[in-house]
């Protein structure tokens, strides 16, 4: 008999956009030289492309150059863009200094505070006010979507009392159980904010678990917008950095991250991985469909990870844990982690391991947890960080490196921990990504895009981690030796995508475990979408295992307007399953316009589960 079941849940969805510097090819092919030092190429004596200002898109601007950088910038068009943000004092300064002028010189401007550099991995124009030069306004703690944030946009002070609640549900029902059973889920965020101090909390429930309600993490969040610092009190999570692991505390935090209006990364292409500065919730996009929404712990991530691998373009949709939603969007693959020279990233946290129990998180007092990580941009093409985790027994410390190059893109990282019982141990990782083609190279238009990946570990290292407080010894030796990972990629049309992913893996025991998968992206026609994914691979009891997995995805056509619809379904060979499922989009992003979800009928041969996702916001 089928086995059905009805589900009931869904995200908020918001959207953003990312553009293109405004070059000519010429000009593009020069600067693209110069970057990746294969010729002496210089900059054109005068280019007209996109500017920003503090990380906000201002348009197109002409600028002059004395080949080597940036001299003067077009006045009419600088000025209307920094009169919102700089001091009232500094800004009349500004405008009588340059009254007449076609050109602003790059030495008056640092004059009132204000840099301005081209940024040759982006190529576009890098306008940056110094803090003190930011009017009071500009840095204004602003409450948008219930959480606090530095707004750039926004001309307003924040709301003395305000707040938000947001509540997801889900409903599971199996017809063909011996009880006919239901499951209900609920999970509940409030925040509540008095003058810029925002209690947060966040509580579940699910009818399968006797401790019915729980509170799940509760906070204090105190924003000091001014020195682009945010301070946390209670449930927080430490940020994860190289080997070392995010984890659950009950403590306090200090966080200079990049959360704030001037804070910017470099997006090179050649990377498929990602750093989530936070505790976030990602939207993975795949060729302009939503494909799964995932819960991450702050650290770095791949495309594997989250199941995006083989698609033309993958947009990730971050929505963090301080209410910021960004937006990655990239082909192939992106290296979120370079940062500008002139920005730096740090957290420190100390605390006390959080499990949870029963309805309430516990807390081990007897235990203190001190993490912290620094990361700083070197030049334009390197950063480098350090991290350290310490309970007073287990000691871990590393540093790592990001190194974009002419080969490709290069991160290393070292890490070295000492365990209760004495013994130390060391962990290297060395990850080199190669570098897409030129897009205006006609021979390169369909590159083949590539990352290899090593890692080691001695057999005595061990990274602190939930397990070193929940029951795990501490003599436990590390398993892995080492692995090694190559994934290639390469478009043969606009429509036809692969990717190839093999990994090989050696533990100390002597034992081996191999991996391989096969991805074919392909878009059939303008709306209907086709994927092949195929794995195998050999555990370490050298038992082979293979599985394919076959999908669709489909857009119903939508008047504007109404609510986006689509079609999509898969089916895998592995676990013998199959789906079909119908998604219904939202219109906006609050309350009963932030309602969406999906129906989705799933069979397990020959069995079959059916299921409704929704969600309400207010």
């Amino acid at each position: 008999m089928a086995k059905q079941t009805f589900w009931l849940a869904a995200p908020l969805v918001l959207s953003s956009s990312l553009s293109q510097a405004a070059n000519t090819e010429e000009e593009l092919a020069a600067i693209y030289q110069q970057v990746f030092g294969k010729t002496a190429a210089k900059l054109p004596t005068e280019l007209e492309t996109e500017f920003s200002v503090n990380g906000q898109g201002g348009g197109s601007i002409r600028a002059l150059t004395d080949q080597t950088q940036l001299t003067r910038l077009q006045r009419e068009v600088l000025l209307p863009r920094l009169q919102p943000y700089l001091k009232e004092t500094l800004y009349q300064q500004l405008e009588q200094q340059s009254q007449g002028q076609v050109w602003l010189n790059l030495s008056t401007l640092e004059n009132v505070g204000v840099k301005a550099r081209y940024n040759l991995m982006e190529l576009k124009i890098d306008i940056k006010i110094n803090s003190k030069s930011l009017n009071r306004r500009m840095r204004s703690l602003l409450n948008v979507g219930g959480r606090q944030n530095v707004i750039p946009e926004r001309l307003a002070e924040p709301a003395k009392l305000s707040g938000h609640i947001n509540f997801y549900g889900a409903l599971q029902h199996e017809f063909d159980a011996p009880t006919q059973a239901t499951r209900q889920q609920i999970r509940l965020e409030t925040a509540f904010n008095a003058q810029g101090y925002v209690f947060e909390n966040l509580f579940t429930y699910d009818s399968r678990l006797e401790t019915g309600l729980r509170r799940e993490q509760s906070r204090l969040v105190i924003d000091d917008a001014e020195a682009e610092r945010r301070y946390q009190i209670g449930d927080i999570s430490s940020s994860g950095r190289n080997f070392q692991s995010s984890l659950p505390l009950g403590g306090v935090q200090i966080m200079h991250d990049l959360i704030w209006a001037n804070g910017q990364t470099y997006t090179p292409q050649g990377n498929h991985r990602f750093t989530l500065s936070s505790d976030a919730e990602v939207e993975v996009w795949q060729d302009g469909n939503l494909k799964r929404t995932l819960k991450l712990k702050a650290g770095d991530y791949d495309m594997r990870a989250i199941d995006a691998l083989g698609s033309n373009q993958v947009k990730l949709k971050i929505t963090d844990d301080f209410g910021k939603v960004s937006i990655q969007t990239f082909s192939h693959f992106t290296d979120s982690r370079l940062l500008h020279p002139d920005i730096s990233r740090y957290a420190i946290s100390v605390g006390f391991p959080a499990t949870q129990r029963s309805q309430e998180r516990s807390y081990d007092t007897q235990r203190k947890i001190v993490s912290a990580y620094y990361q700083q941009g070197i030049t334009e093409q390197l950063t480098a960080g350090v991290d350290a985790q310490t309970d007073g027994k287990y000691h871990q410390i590393g540093t790592d490196v990001i190194w974009a190059t002419a080969l490709g893109n290069i991160n290393a990282g070292l890490s070295h921990t000492r365990r209760p019982d004495g013994q130390a141990g060391q962990a290297a990782r060395l990850q080199i990504s190669g570098r897409p083609a030129h897009p205006s190279d006609p021979a390169k238009r369909y590159p083949i895009n590539w990352d290899f990946s090593l890692e080691a570990y001695s057999q005595h290292y061990q990274a602190l981690s939930e397990s070193a407080w929940l029951g795990t010894s501490s003599s436990v030796t590390q398993a892995l030796h080492y692995q090694a990972s190559l994934s290639l990629s390469k478009s043969f049309t606009e429509k036809i995508n692969t990717n190839v992913n093999i990994s090989q893996r050696h533990y100390h025991d002597g034992k081996q475990a191999t991996y391989l998968s096969a991805n074919v992206y392909a878009q059939i026609n303008r709306y209907l979408q086709a994927s092949v994914y195929a794995n195998t691979q050999t555990n370490q009891q050298q038992t082979p295992d293979f599985g394919v997995r076959v999908g669709f995805s489909l857009p119903l056509d939508s008047k504007a307007g109404k609510r986006s619809q689509q079609l999509d379904g898969n089916y895998d060979s592995g676990s013998q399953t199959s789906r079909l499922g119908y998604r219904l989009g939202s219109t906006g992003q609050w309350g009963k316009d932030s309602l969406q979800g999906s129906l989705q009928l799933g069979c397990f041969c020959p069995k079959a589960r059916i299921g409704l996702f929704q969600n309400l916001a207010t």
